[in-house]
């Protein structure tokens, strides 16, 4: 029997729920699966705020980590010590019209060679956590002389320890994210972060909503999430730099996310 586990989490919920589910054979679909073949469920309540966005573990296996509404990212120490990390400013907040002064945490992707917690924050830009913790520091606000307005999913190469990520939008900030949908904008980037140089370099321009993003296991390809189009598009990599053409991987029937 083989066991896959899948996080399912909401943007509107405060709860992370953890999905266990025994595949019984290679290949099968959610759509095959019987009551009997899945239902394992573990559920985290969230401490008063909402929407969990990203979740990651550490190199060390301890988490999950997740950015939610008051902008703080939270770690889960267990059932005994729940989520760590308290401020006092922001917390528990779910106003939109706070996020820029509290931030808004969305990708999260530990480097597993250093530990390094990468962080695109859609108000404060790119952003790292040593494997200490504490305060971030800020990489990156802007590329080619244009701020960041609503960085987004990032991923990161282990080895090249380059990283790349979105901005949905160079218009629109997070807390009106709808008129970036209502108004077919088409400003939003993929870009790359060189943390030997400090340059960031704009890989792709032009996309409608750009989100989540995931680097192939052998870096030959990136595919990021187009939300204003429904679909997944993948961009060839050779030496960390797009090949043209642009392939769309997969045309969905609803907005993907992370």
């Amino acid at each position: 029997m083989k066991v896959g586990a899948a996080i399912s989490f909401s943007l509107c919920s405060s709860r992370l729920v953890i999905e266990i589910r025994d595949h019984l054979g290679e290949g099968i679909s959610d759509k095959t699966l019987s009551d009997a073949e899945m239902k394992s469920y573990s559920q985290l309540d969230l401490p008063g705020v909402i929407g969990p966005e990203s979740i990651a573990f550490d190199c060390n296996g301890k988490g999950p980590y997740v950015g939610v509404s008051d902008g703080r990212i939270l770690k889960w120490q267990g059932p005994d010590q729940g989520w760590a990390e308290e401020r006092k400013v922001c917390d528990g907040s779910t106003d939109p019209d706070k996020e820029p002064m509290c931030g808004r945490p969305l990708g999260l992707k530990f480097n597993p060679a250093t530990c390094d917690l990468y962080i695109a924050d859609a108000y404060y830009g790119l952003l790292v956590v040593g494997p200490e913790g504490g305060v971030p520091t800020q990489l990156a606000a802007s590329a080619e002389g244009v701020p960041f307005r609503f960085t987004n999913g990032l991923d990161i190469d282990p080895k090249t320890r380059l990283v790349y990520f979105t901005d949905s939008s160079i218009y629109f900030q997070r807390r009106v994210y709808i008129w970036a949908i209502i108004s077919s904008d088409r400003s939003g980037r993929l870009l790359k972060y060189d943390p030997n140089s400090k340059k960031v370099t704009v890989l792709f321009q032009g996309l409608s909503f750009p989100n989540g993003v995931a680097l192939s296991k052998d870096n030959s390809f990136i595919l990021v999430a187009e939300s204003g189009t429904f679909k997944i598009l993948k961009f060839t990599l050779v030496n960390a730099e797009i090949q043209a053409p642009v392939e769309v991987f997969a045309q969905l029937g609803r907005v993907p996310e992370t």
